[in-house]
């Protein structure tokens, strides 16, 4: 084996958007950590057949400047089935959610076409990796194949600090009054943003302050863990998830969290005494909130609990060049 393994990262963003912050932070500490160099390699357009085109002539000449050893796509549907059809290389897949998950709200041929690319790239994949149980259930084929990885925290960066302390680090723009409940709005369709407001608006007859900090791509990645801390409890209700990466991070940081029964959300907060399972309407929300904000804050241990099941970054990343190891 070479000293270096050389892998190169495609992913389906904007090179200079704030968009896929945990993947970052994987390759990041995999590079810090262990014998690789990397690209990255971003597919900015997934509805352009001209620039599709021109970007596998791109990516054909990287790899082959590069010397690549494995290209891991990140996100199946157009991404990874460009990934697919523009490399001999052995290709790693990782499938987070939307990809595989039924997705309704994107209009049903652009849902089936989705996934119907998602199924098409597992044929062409040397390795597969869904970030939950459920959505390895959702492939069509080679499921045996396909390992159950979620993505890790960094916990050296999201850890517990003093709601205060975490103002001070964020611009003067962002209002955290009590309660400030944080909600990821990327892809507010999908994460019932419209849920969210309405159970906001319920909460305030209790907490008149109630507020609803809506992070999206426009909250910097290094920014990410002062707003958590900032806040007093997260919200998730989506329709769909794989494995909700910001339910991970508010663990790391002890805050608390409130979550409809989406992906494997429930696994990963059994046991954490701040941590609760909602139905999926605006009243439930709002009671699950209420409750959650009466909690005892020197109990909270959902840091302990991530790191009692191994979802900490460095736990998980070994997986991960194992499997790079392996292609």
């Amino acid at each position: 084996m070479k000293k270096h393994l050389k892998i190169i990262y495609i992913l389906p963003i904007e090179k200079d958007s704030n968009g896929m912050p945990f993947v970052f932070r994987q390759i990041k500490l995999m590079a810090a950590n262990h014998p690789i160099e990397y690209k990255v390699f971003y597919l900015e357009s997934r509805s352009s057949i001209s620039y599709l085109l021109a970007a596998r002539k791109r990516l054909r000449a990287l790899i082959k400047d590069f010397q690549a050893d494995v290209v891991h796509a990140h996100y199946g549907s157009v991404n990874g089935l460009f990934a697919a059809l523009s490399t001999t290389k052995p290709l790693v897949i990782t499938y987070h959610g939307s990809d595989l998950n039924k997705t309704p709200s994107d209009g049903i041929l652009s849902d089936f076409m989705a996934r119907a690319f998602s199924n098409i790239t597992a044929l062409y994949a040397a390795r597969i990796i869904v970030v939950s149980e459920k959505l390895r259930n959702r492939l069509w084929w080679k499921k045996n194949k396909a390992e159950v990885i979620p993505m890790g925290t960094d916990t050296a960066e999201f850890f517990p600090m003093a709601k205060q302390e975490a103002i001070k680090g964020l611009p003067n723009t962002y209002q955290f009054p009590y309660p400030t409940i944080v909600f990821n709005a990327n892809n507010p369709k999908i994460k019932r943003l419209d849920l969210a407001e309405k159970a906001i608006e319920l909460l305030k007859a209790e907490y008149p302050q109630a507020h609803l900090f809506k992070m999206s791509g426009d909250v910097p990645a290094e920014k990410i863990p002062l707003v958590l801390n900032a806040s007093d409890a997260l919200l998730l209700c989506s329709d769909k998830e794989g494995s909700p990466t910001i339910i991970k991070e508010a663990m790391a940081c002890n805050l608390p969290i409130v979550s409809t029964d989406v992906g494997d959300v429930k696994d990963r907060i059994s046991g954490v005494y701040e941590a609760s399972i909602v139905v999926q309407n605006e009243k439930g929300i709002c009671r699950g909130l209420s409750k959650i904000l009466k909690l005892e804050k020197q109990k909270y241990n959902g840091r302990e609990v991530l790191l009692a099941k191994k979802l900490d970054e460095a736990s998980l990343q070994d997986k991960v060049f194992k499997i790079y190891k392996d292609c």
